[in-house]
């Protein structure tokens, strides 16, 4: 198994060994991220912990939702299509932000074998929103632990959260605050519609399970693959409750 320091961050060289065997089976998006290293060659990266059947179906979710994706991506039908046969119940993940986009490499749990990569290109900017009415930030240290408890508990939102928190270099996050009441009837409104959405009917079911008198701390995460990540806190911070993400119009 790896060490704590390095579930905690993987270092470049460790990245390169593991991307040069995936360049090996030719695999172009990991050697984008090799010849991204050998620009920075001191960049490391936080990898998380995901089934991967979880890791897997968001990201056939990503691509089914939106075949056009295959314009702006390297290997990620093949990306998708290697963790759904991979034998590993779990692996380890971890985003790379690059000039030319964002990569993800997938390994086995102990970061000793590259399993695939992917990369999308261009930025997926969220949409110009004001945070004046945000009541304060979430340190993204923090967050990236609900989130990873979030994975465990299987929400299938979860490892999209993660995977911004690690490759945004914030390191607040801000947050608002919201009644149960309100985020329960939200979230079943989009569940309830066509539109695109991951959890989002698990998400109102847990709102709807928790104290009315309650008061919740929310914060949105957006991708470049056009999706908007909703985590839900409690309002001490202190414990994750749920996560859930819908396909949003994508801001070039």
């Amino acid at each position: 198994m790896p060490s704590a320091d390095e579930l905690n961050t993987i270092s470049a060289d460790r990245i390169v060994a593991l991307c040069s065997d995936l360049a090996e089976a030719r695999w172009p998006s990991a050697r984008l991220v090799l010849d991204h290293l050998q620009e920075f060659p001191t960049q490391s990266a936080r990898p998380a912990r995901t089934k991967t059947a979880s890791l897997a179906g968001i990201y056939e979710v990503r691509l089914r939702q939106d075949p056009g994706l295959t314009e702006r991506t390297l290997d990620l039908a093949r990306f998708v299509e290697t963790l759904h046969t991979a034998t590993q119940e779990f692996v380890r993940f971890f985003p790379i932000q690059m000039k030319e986009g964002r990569a993800l490499v997938a390994a086995t749990e102990d970061l000793q074998w590259p399993l695939a990569s992917t990369v999308v290109r261009g930025s997926g900017a969220s949409p110009e929103a004001s945070t004046a009415s945000a009541i304060g930030t979430l340190p993204s240290v923090r967050a990236a632990e609900h989130c990873e408890a979030l994975i465990g508990a299987g929400w299938q939102a979860a490892p999209a959260a993660m995977e911004m928190i690690a490759s945004s270099p914030a390191t607040e996050i801000p947050v608002w605050l919201a009644t149960p009441q309100t985020l329960a009837q939200h979230y079943t409104e989009q569940a309830n519609e066509p539109a695109q959405h991951i959890d989002a009917d698990r998400f109102a079911q847990a709102m709807s399970e928790r104290n009315p008198s309650e008061r919740i701390l929310v914060y949105h995460l957006f991708d470049p693959y056009g999706w908007q990540i909703t985590c839900a806190i409690t309002e001490d911070s202190s414990n994750p409750i749920a996560a859930t993400a819908t396909k949003r119009q994508l801001f070039r």
